[in-house]
């Protein structure tokens, strides 16, 4: 009998009873309730990609408001940004809240796109940054925010019809 056959063998033995499963098994193994399952391994790793799957699409609609403004913001220059934190903060033209200029005051791009969500929702804060947008003759971001947020909206309509 070859050596390491021996080995394996008596260290076999050697396991309490009952304590060979605990091996990785590619074997459906069954569960209380008498339904198989992957082995444990598998099973944990589908429930990893179930559990991300299943925050894109339940956080997919308020989620990507909120990014569409951000990558809005930074094809903004400082200059254009204070320009339009100003807006948001001072200007009566347009038919929404202010945002106080204290919680806008040294602000980056995320923090403004916080604020504004914040106040007005994901919907509203996509709204208002159109108005802004055009007041201050960036019609071409205003274009692409609005094509992209109407995109995901329609594939977010799509999807919770299945």
């Amino acid at each position: 009998m070859d050596s390491s056959k021996v080995v394996a063998a008596s260290e076999k033995e050697q396991k309490p009873a009952g304590k060979e499963s605990e091996e990785t098994s590619s074997e459906p193994s069954i569960t209380s309730s008498g339904m198989l399952t992957p082995s444990g391994e598998k099973c944990r790793s589908l429930e990893t990609v179930i559990s991300r799957l299943e925050m894109l699409n339940v956080g997919k609609k308020t989620l990507d408001g909120p990014a569409l403004l951000l990558t809005t913001l930074e094809e903004m220059n400082p200059d254009e940004l204070r320009r339009f934190q100003f807006y948001l903060t001072s200007s009566r033209m347009f038919s929404f809240p202010l945002i106080p200029e204290s919680q806008l005051e040294n602000t980056d791009r995320q923090d403004t796109v916080d604020q504004m969500v914040k106040r007005y929702g994901p919907e509203g804060a996509v709204e208002n940054t159109l108005k802004i947008l055009r007041e201050v003759d960036r019609n071409y971001l205003a274009e692409k925010l609005e094509r992209d947020h109407t995109r995901v909206t329609t594939w977010w309509r799509d999807s919770s019809d299945r």
